[in-house]
């Protein structure tokens, strides 16, 4: 039955990328709900990855099913230990970097957390410039720094205009401010 099937993310950073790929992944089953995953983290010793490997075991035999492991695991002798359980492993990283590294002829550094690394600086500092801006415009508390702005949302009290303007900034770099619709303006 699929929906007995415990999740586990287990990363040698913070499991963030192993997370966003499995939902991306377990959406494609409607019928299948994580209930309580678990992110294994900085998973980065043979210790770490023979006590993630005995967890799994244990809900093997506990719930009589495999649990389901998305790693993104760099280290291939920590990822053979999680492998060797009866787990169903989803090898994230290695899925796609034999392929890449046979069609560019080089391999690959197998370093962990080199995601990240800000390889566009100039794109880092967009996005952290354009928080400040839309945290600086938020609500309207001041229009003076509008004409900078590359979009601008209007619209009544509590629709969203602020997590908006915050996802478009973070996301996107994009200089985005809000204004709330009052009933002064109507007038």
């Amino acid at each position: 039955m699929a929906d007995q099937h415990p999740i586990f993310y287990v990363s040698d950073r913070s499991g963030h990328t192993a997370e966003t790929l499995a939902r991306s992944l377990l959406a494609q089953f409607p019928d299948f709900e994580a209930v309580d995953p678990v992110i294994c983290p900085l998973v980065t010793d043979k210790d770490q990855a023979l006590r993630i490997a005995g967890r799994l075991q244990e809900e093997y035999i506990r719930r009589g099913c495999s649990p389901i492991v998305f790693s993104t695991l760099i280290d291939p002798k920590l990822q053979q230990i999680i492998l060797d359980t009866d787990a169903c492993v989803i090898d994230l990283f290695g899925a796609f970097i034999g392929p890449i590294e046979e069609t560019l002829g080089v391999e690959s550094a197998h370093t962990a957390g080199l995601t990240r690394r800000e390889v566009d600086e100039q794109g880092y500092q967009n996005r952290i410039d354009a928080i400040e801006f839309a945290l600086k415009n938020d609500d309207g508390v001041t229009t003076q720094d509008f004409n900078h702005a590359e979009v601008i949302i209007s619209g009544v009290s509590r629709t969203g205009k602020t997590p908006t303007c915050i996802y478009l900034a973070m996301n996107f770099g994009i200089r985005a401010c809000n204004y709330p619709l009052v009933h002064e303006d109507f007038n």
